[in-house]
């Protein structure tokens, strides 16, 4: 019967698996904010499904990746046209304190902008993109660090809900430098190994 449990309890998880991958859980866009080197990549892919519940507002004109904790960021490059698309989304007003921007040194892949906060609620996005098409872009802010930008590293990740019909949602991960948590990580392994011996083993 144990057995039977068992296998049971596999049966309900591997239905449960199937079930959420098949949900559309690709119908957002993730960006990541990470420290490579001694540079900092804002990179992004996903997409958006659709603009119904956001208004359209504008058509600018080139546009490049940047990041402004209190106002939004974007990733990737286009030349030609960007359009607005306002809304009014549940999330975090900030990722940060400094008020100013920043502009990304290099840029590739498609245009893709986020505003939040101060400014209000937008989506700017290529004027030649397609709804549902995956996307994806990345811009390097060279010789800069995540607290350099003004982003609060310890938050680990935010979320926005976009509010159209298809629930699209925006998510930043952020990415420290990794050295000092391998650093941590490889003290704490050791500590283990040596607990209860004596030694002059110190990770300070």
């Amino acid at each position: 019967m144990k057995w039977m449990n068992a296998y049971g309890l596999s049966l309900l998880l591997t239905g449960m698996a199937f079930l959420f991958s098949a949900a559309p859980i690709d119908a957002s866009v993730i960006y990541t904010l990470e420290e490579v080197g001694s540079d900092v990549v804002l990179s992004y892919t996903g997409k958006i499904n659709d603009a119904d519940g956001l208004l359209f507002s504008a058509d600018n004109a080139s546009a490049s990746g940047y990041i402004s904790p209190t106002s939004g960021f974007a990733a990737g490059f286009e030349l030609g046209s960007v359009t607005n698309y306002d809304g009014s989304f549940n999330g975090p007003d900030a990722i940060g304190s400094f008020n100013g921007f920043t502009d990304g040194s290099t840029h590739s892949g498609d245009y893709f902008g986020f505003d939040f906060g101060r400014f209000g609620d937008a989506l700017l996005i290529e004027s030649s993109y397609v709804f549902g098409q995956t996307m994806s872009g990345s811009t390097t802010f060279e010789n800069n660090t995540i607290a350099g930008l003004g982003v609060d590293v310890g938050s680990g990740s935010y979320v926005w809900e976009l509010g159209n019909t298809a629930g699209d949602t925006i998510t930043l991960n952020i990415i420290p430098e990794p050295s000092s948590l391998a650093l941590g990580l490889i003290c704490f392994g050791v500590l283990l190994i040596h607990r209860g011996r004596p030694t002059g083993f110190s990770c300070s």
